[in-house]
């Protein structure tokens, strides 16, 4: 059975493997929420680190926050 793609909006599917392998990793330790923790700092960095630039990040929750 072919399954149905819709990409109306980024809220429409699950998340990919690679995500939910990190999510379950982030998930066995207490962190600080609201970007004191060092999961944000590793992902900031690492977009840093993508788009070669010295910049803030600001994480969102979906891509209407985002806009």
């Amino acid at each position: 059975m072919k399954k149905e793609r819709n990409f109306a909006t980024d809220n429409n599917s699950g998340a990919c493997p690679e995500v939910l392998e990190v999510m379950e990793k982030c998930n066995l330790e207490h962190a600080l929420g609201y970007g004191d923790d060092r999961w944000t700092r590793m992902a900031s960095d690492a977009l840093r680190e993508v788009f070669e630039k010295d910049c803030e990040v600001f994480f969102v929750f979906n891509g209407t926050a985002a806009n």
